[in-house]
């Protein structure tokens, strides 16, 4: 609900004046403000932290050697007091002139300022005339700009603890009613841009639509008018106001300037504003010669206007935090603010949506980014449909006394229609794509967003098809239990339908650590097949109330300590072959020197031993024709050390790029602590050279089916993919997930989470 609505006003100018043309509710009011003085040293006023300040506002404790009276005289201190002009000072009451405000005293006089008003008549019933404390004409002539170049874009002004937020338009200087070009020298919004905004909320703005092409019609007696919504501001005393520039952002976007476009279109293409305005004057003033009270003009203007009926459905939708269906003469469209917009108003609030727009790069678009709390838009996830009392779903695509709808509507409810046909809580949004050869990207996500944001479903997790889900239970219910199970016995009833204190109870006994066989829904409700139907209705019923949450496998790698100190003695075991072989190199090496000398002294006596030799190096492996070798071959003196870089670069592991497999045998053996215990992988995407050499370790002495499809999908097991995730990553089977979790069962760490 959006808490701080206090009232909405429609306010509207002709050749004879301006004035508030209706409101809802009847007689608004703001909320309780500070009433007492609140002491403050002066000393401690700037440098005093909020928090600390607003929690020891009445705590006289703090200031033990004095007395009220002693303080209230003392110079240091300072007092808080009320502005002038608020709802407290305004509304007095009328006796021909306004009183002079006034209040409470506090033990001495208090620095009261008289309201602005406290001297001004009043010719009419101040029943009709007053609102929040103003004059309804002062109020009128102070919410309308009296510039041209003020309308058609953004209007939000503070008075007091009041802000009033709304979208005035006005006609053309000829006082035509007609949208406005979209010229070069038109004066834009400030700090917006109209055009994308309307895009993103789906609405057609007064000064995004093309020109239509006049008519002869008579100047219209409607000049101007602004739907005004006003908001209460939160209470000062309180340590934080959150984040209001974002909070009422939201109720221009949603409401103001939806609401706006709609009346704007309806008064051009048909003088809707203007008769609505005529006729509630009219009413208004019969009410006042007859000495009604302004609850009987109310009452009347409700059952005779559909825009002060609409005004009425609007308020007390956006308070109840549903969706408005309203309807504007022949339009018909729904109008809504984010479900959770008030946490903005909270302290500790983050200002962005904790679910925005991740994994995939699949999002929700920046105009449900706030104040939404929507899951990650994932092709794993399904989609729930919600009845919502039996409404069609279709149900915002078509206008009352309207033939046709758009053409562009019309393509999106044939998509619509084919897409319900075929959506299943047990289909995830990529197989629903397969399935109905649609792109993810330009059909069935947009579709999902649609339906999602005007509530007509809701995202889920995949439901096994033969409900092996396995469900905890959500941490607060929507209802009382009694009510719950009224609810539940009422559609539900049937003998072989366990009660709902009994579903429960039995879900409430799963375990979340540990996966186990029993643990899943049919397992511990179902118990046939013949019953799997009706207790998919059950389930589904259970989750569009948010009564179940799904627990999801999560798997983490393990590397024992016992693997451990099987690699660690590998590298070890390879470090002494290599050093021994680097000996006998050295000392093959030596003896070639000899050889050397010798063939000098002797000649050609020499040349059969040296080819024996080296036949033997290049059968060991020691020694290559490379041109390193070469190069050897013609330096005497510095042949030794050539020979022991032939010997690195032969032993050089090719499959690692950054290191060879003599540098990661090093890095093992210096993690030799490591071995004294068994430690998680945490993530194995981003494993380090040695947890590699772990990983792949663990394959050996593995079938080599399971041991390549575990080197394929170990790096999702970082224990936050859930196990829908790890199937469409690795595209694989829940079989085979099953196979190699059990094949390396002495390796991974399985556990369940709610998603």
């Amino acid at each position: 609900m959006a808490e701080s609505l206090l009232a909405i006003l429609l306010i509207t100018s002709s050749a004879k004046d301006s004035q508030v043309t209706f409101r809802w509710p009847s007689h608004p009011q703001s909320s309780p403000r500070l009433a007492r003085p609140r002491l403050i040293p002066r000393s401690l006023e700037e440098d005093a932290d909020i928090i600390w300040r607003a929690s020891h506002s009445s705590d006289q404790s703090s200031l033990p050697t004095s007395s009220l009276d002693e303080l209230a005289g003392n110079e240091e201190l300072d007092a808080e007091w009320e502005r002038a002009g608020m709802r407290r000072a305004r509304s007095v009451s009328y006796n021909g002139r306004r009183a002079a405000s006034s209040r409470p005293g506090s033990g001495r006089n208090s620095p009261v300022e008289e309201s602005p008003f406290a001297d001004m008549e009043y010719r009419i019933n101040p029943d009709y005339d007053v609102i929040l404390g103003f004059p309804s004409k002062t109020l009128a002539s102070v919410l309308l700009p009296h510039k041209l170049e003020l309308f058609h874009e953004k209007f939000e002004l503070t008075i007091d603890d009041l802000a009033f937020i709304g979208h005035p338009v006005c006609a053309t200087p000829d006082r035509q009613w007609a949208f406005q070009d979209k010229e070069p020298s038109e004066v834009q919004p400030r700090g917006r841009n109209t055009k994308k905004r309307a895009s993103e909320d789906e609405t057609v703005g007064p000064t995004d639509t093309p020109t239509l092409k006049k008519d002869n019609k008579p100047p219209s007696q409607l000049d101007s008018f602004h739907l005004v919504f006003v908001m209460d501001l939160p209470d000062p005393s309180s340590a934080s106001s959150g984040n209001i520039a974002k909070y009422f952002d939201l109720i221009y976007r949603h409401l103001a300037f939806s609401m706006t476009a709609m009346l704007f279109q309806e008064q051009v293409t048909h003088n809707f504003v203007e008769r609505e305005c005529d006729n509630l004057a009219n009413l208004k003033e019969k009410c006042l010669r007859e000495g009604e009270p302004y609850s009987f003009f109310v009452e009347q203007a409700q059952s005779t206007s559909s825009l002060a009926y609409s005004m009425k459905v609007l308020f007390e939708e956006i308070k109840s935090s549903s969706i408005a269906n309203l309807t504007l003469g022949d339009l018909r469209f729904e109008v809504q603010v984010p479900p959770f917009i008030d946490t903005l108003l909270h302290p500790g609030m983050d200002l962005e949506d904790e679910y925005s727009d991740a994994g995939e790069g699949v999002g929700w678009g920046m105009e449900s980014n706030l104040g939404w709390h929507l899951p990650s838009l994932m092709p794993w996830k399904a989609l729930l449909l919600l009845d919502l009392e039996n409404q069609d779903i279709l149900e915002p695509l078509k206008t009352r006394g309207r033939l046709t709808m758009s053409d562009e509507d019309k393509d999106l409810a044939e998509d619509l229609d084919r897409f319900l046909q075929e959506v299943s809580i047990s289909i995830n949004l990529r197989d629903l794509g397969i399935l109905l050869n649609w792109p993810m990207e330009t059909h069935v996500y947009p579709i999902v967003r649609w339906l999602v944001k005007h509530r007509r479903a809701k995202l889920i997790d995949a439901v096994h098809p033969s409900l092996k889900t396995i469900f905890g239970l959500a941490p607060t219910f929507p209802a009382p239990l009694s009510d719950l199970s009224a609810a539940f016995d009422k559609e539900f009833d049937r003998k072989d339908v366990a009660p709902l204190p009994e579903i429960l109870s039995a879900l409430s006994s799963t375990e979340t650590g540990s996966p186990n066989s029993n643990d899943h829904f049919y397992a511990m409700i179902v118990g046939s097949k013949e019953r799997i139907p009706i207790y998919r209705d059950v389930m589904t019923w259970m989750l569009k109330r948010d009564l179940l949450v799904a627990m999801h496998l999560r798997v983490r790698i393990v590397a024992t300590k016992e693997l451990k100190m099987a690699v660690y003695n590998d590298a070890q075991y390879r470090r002494d072959m290599r050093s021994k072989k680097a000996e006998e190199a050295i000392k093959s090496s030596s003896d070639d020197d000899a050889a050397l000398q010798a063939q000098n002294n002797y000649g050609g006596a020499y040349k059969a031993t040296e080819a024996a030799g080296k036949k033997l190096l290049v059968r060991t492996g020691l020694i290559t024709q490379s041109p390193v070798r070469r190069r050897s071959q013609s330096s005497g003196g510095s042949r030794r050390s050539q020979h022991k870089e032939v010997v690195k670069k032969d032993l050089t592991d090719e499959d690692d790029p950054e290191h060879g497999e003599d540098e990661i045998d090093e890095l093992v053996l210096k993690e030799k602590g490591e071995c004294l215990f068994s430690s998680v992988i945490s993530d194995p995407a981003r494993a380090t050279p040695v947890q590699r050499r772990w990983i792949a370790a663990m394959s050996a002495k593995k079938d080599k089916t399971m041991a390549k499809l575990f080197q394929q999908i170990n790096q999702y097991f970082d224990g936050k993919k859930t196990d829908d995730e790890i199937l469409y990553r690795a595209d694989i089977t829940r079989k085979q997930l099953r196979f190699v979790l059990t094949h390396f069962g002495e390796y991974v760490q399985t556990f369940l989470y709610p998603s």
